[in-house]
Parts: structure tokens; C-alpha cells; sequence
């Protein structure tokens, strides 16, 4: 792009061929230049019918007919007319006639060729029993046909069982069962109910109740605890039970206190008339410093002062002289 004063090249020229847009074809791209943009585009492709031989614009000029085919180039619909058919002088039977008849005819007709003329005989025959070959289906009791044979449509195809009943096999059963739905244990009583199954009328036992005397326990019937309504008085500290109920004998209706105790409303408490040693009735008092006098339940009736206490400790006795003073 330039030189300097020695004719150098100091900066060189950019490829023309990158400056230009590359193309946009619809049908590839035919040349690229040096800088890989295309700069030419091939043609659209030629359209090649696919109706040879389909040479008429329309059909109404054929006389046996014509077939079709759409052009695929042009958007057109195109004919070619069908050949002319080769008459072979054969003879048919008009719709509904046959050559023969096993069952007999009711009408005849001669056999016609495409042509127009006509050779032999052609029979209207007769129509054969539809259900000569339809076996029906037997229907058990308590049970009605529910479909019929297109056919046929006077033999049963299919049976359904009657309300109330249920399909077993080929048999319509009662679909109720009429059963006891409890057992009555010893020393019951059955309940019944009444129970409709297919227009039957039956009594079923349905449960139980237990005779008098006896109470429910699950699916028994146990006889009642004599004692289940009695209840036990209560028996103090220091008492015995002193007699027991007639129609239960294993609970106590009364108690009496021990000996050596007494009564006092529901307890009982120590007779110190009886027991003038026992607990709370005689003295005894606690000592900070020692029982001086026990009585003669053992308890403590008097204690030693703090002074008799320090003189015991000091000479061995309660009492350290005759004024009632102690030693230093």
C-alpha cells in the first residue's frame, strides 16, 4: 500500500475480494472468490413433468373415460383418455339372478352380454330361512334373553340373570343368602330377624342375649360375680376384720381393733388404759444434755441441765459444790 524513501514497503494493501457482500442464493451457490463470498448463484433447476402421456386439458372428449394426473410444473390437472374395451361376447346374470337355485325360484331372466343380446336362463331364487343355521342359546330359569341374533332376530343370543340373582356357571343362583349371621353360646337367648331373598321369606338369628343371672363377655354368656356389686370396708392399722358379707364372704362388712387398742372413728388408736407403756401414752421428753430421771415405761421424765451437764464433764458429777456454783 506504501514504500518509504528507499522504496520499503511499510504497510501493505488489503484484499479487495473481502470487501464485497457476499450473495444469498435460493439454489446453492455457483463461484466464490479468493475471500470465500459468493459471488455468483446457480440457476433455479428445470421442472420435469412427471404426466407423460396425460395430453388433455380435460376428459369430457373420451369416450370410455380417462384418467388423471396433476402436473406437478405447471400446477394443471391433466387426462388421458382409457382404450376402448375389447368385447369378448361374455354373458352374466343380471344383479340379483343366479345360474342355479337349491332352495327354488320365484322369477327368471335371460343371461345379457355387454353387447346387448341375450343367451340362456338366469333365476330369481329363493331366500333361504335365516335361522335354519342359528342355534339358540337356552335360557335357565330366573334369568330373560338380553340380545338376539342379528340374523335371526327371533332366537336369543346372550341371557342376563333376573333381579336378585346372580350368574353361576349356567345357572342363575339367589344372589341374597339368607344365613344366621350370630351363634347363641350357652346360657343365652337367640334374637331373630327376618330375612327376604328372592321372594322367600326366612328368620335368622341375627344375635343373642344373655339369660338372667348371667353377663356378655365377648361371644359368651359368664354368670355373674356375686361380688361385683359389694364392695369391702376398709380396715385400719392395728384392726382386724371381725365379720364378712353373706352374699360375698371374701369381703369384710366390719372390723375391731386389737388387742391393747381402741376405737377412734375410722382408726384405730392405743388403749392406754390396757397398755399404759404404749407409744403416746407415757412421758418422754428429748434431752439436749442427757436423761437425768426415766419413769417406768423408759421414757425420759426429767433432763440434765447445762450446768449439771458441764460439772459431770469437769469432776463426774452433777453437782460441782454445795452454794450450786461450778468450777472454772
Amino acid at each position: 500500500a506504501s514504500t518509504n524513501s528507499c522504496d520499503i514497503c511499510i504497510s501493505c494493501a488489503s484484499n479487495p475480494d473481502c470487501d464485497v457482500e457476499s450473495k444469498y442464493c435460493s439454489y446453492g451457490c455457483a463461484s466464490y472468490n479468493s475471500c470465500q463470498k459468493c459471488v455468483a448463484c446457480e440457476e433455479e433447476p428445470a421442472c420435469t413433468s412427471n404426466c407423460s402421456g396425460y395430453n388433455y386439458s380435460s376428459s369430457s372428449s373420451c369416450t370410455y373415460g380417462a384418467s388423471s394426473c396433476y402436473d406437478n410444473c405447471t400446477g394443471k390437472t391433466w387426462y388421458k383418455c382409457n382404450s376402448a374395451p375389447v368385447h369378448s361376447h361374455a354373458y352374466y346374470c343380471p344383479s340379483g339372478y343366479s345360474t342355479s337355485c337349491s332352495n327354488g325360484y320365484t322369477a327368471t331372466a335371460p343371461k345379457e352380454c355387454s353387447c346387448g343380446a341375450t343367451s340362456g336362463t338366469c333365476y330369481l331364487c329363493k331366500t333361504a330361512d335365516p335361522c335354519s343355521s342359528v342355534t339358540a342359546v337356552s335360557v335357565p330359569a330366573n334369568a330373560s334373553c338380553s340380545s338376539y341374533y342379528s340374523s335371526c332376530p327371533s332366537k336369543c343370543s346372550a341371557w342376563s340373570c333376573k333381579s336378585g340373582y346372580s350368574k353361576s356357571g349356567s345357572s342363575c343362583v339367589c344372589a341374597t343368602t339368607c344365613k344366621d349371621t350370630a351363634t347363641v353360646p350357652a346360657n343365652a337367648t337367640a334374637v331373630k330377624s327376618n330375612c327376604t331373598a328372592c321372594g322367600q321369606t326366612y328368620s335368622i338369628v341375627t344375635g343373642f342375649t344373655c339369660n338372667s343371672g348371667y353377663t356378655k363377655s365377648g361371644s359368651s354368656c359368664i354368670k355373674n360375680d356375686p361380688c361385683s356389686s359389694v364392695t369391702a370396708v376398709s380396715v385400719p392399722a392395728n384392726a382386724s376384720c371381725s365379720s364378712y358379707y353373706s352374699s360375698c364372704p371374701s369381703k369384710c362388712s366390719a372390723w375391731s381393733c386389737k388387742s391393747g387398742y381402741k376405737k377412734s372413728g375410722n382408726s384405730c388408736v392405743v388403749d392406754c388404759n390396757a397398755n399404759p407403756c404404749g407409744r403416746g401414752c407415757y412421758t418422754n421428753i428429748s434431752c439436749v444434755y442427757g436423761c437425768k430421771t426415766r419413769n417406768s415405761c423408759g421414757g425420759c421424765s426429767v433432763c440434765y441441765t447445762y450446768e449439771e451437764d458441764t460439772c459431770i464433764a469437769l469432776t463426774g458429777s452433777p453437782d460441782c459444790d454445795q452454794s450450786g456454783g461450778y468450777l472454772n
